[in-house]
This record gives C-alpha cells, sequence and structure tokens, in this order.
C-alpha cells in the first residue's frame, strides 16, 4: 500500500470562502498515480465540507 500526504496552503477569498485551488491542482496532478488502497491524507487549514465536495468525487471516479 502507498500512502501520499498532501500539504498546500489554503487561502481566504476577499469574500472569506476558501480558495481551494491548489487542492485541486493537487489531488488532479496525483490522480494520475492513485491506485486502489492507496491511502491519501489531505493537510489543510481549511473546514471539511469544502475538501469533500471538491475532491470526494473526482478520487470516487478514479478508485471505482
Amino acid at each position: 500500500m502507498d500512502c501520499v500526504s498532501i500539504c498546500v496552503p489554503t487561502p481566504l477569498r476577499k469574500t472569506g470562502d476558501p480558495d481551494l485551488t491548489y487542492i485541486l491542482t493537487a489531488t488532479e496532478e496525483l490522480a494520475k498515480y492513485v491506485h486502489p488502497d492507496m491511502v491519501v491524507v489531505l493537510e489543510s487549514t481549511t473546514y471539511p465540507a469544502p475538501r469533500a465536495r471538491s475532491c470526494c468525487p473526482s478520487w470516487l471516479k478514479i478508485t471505482a
């Protein structure tokens, strides 16, 4: 089993919501190497809901 840790900044936009650009770019790049049983840890300062809505659908497509 492989393990990857994603540690990227999550700045806030002027509106106060998190800018997920760094997270999305990192996950899209990592998607080329993801395989079943791989552990991916996302360390971010943003709250979980935006991360789950943005990243989980693409991970599910890859590992399904």
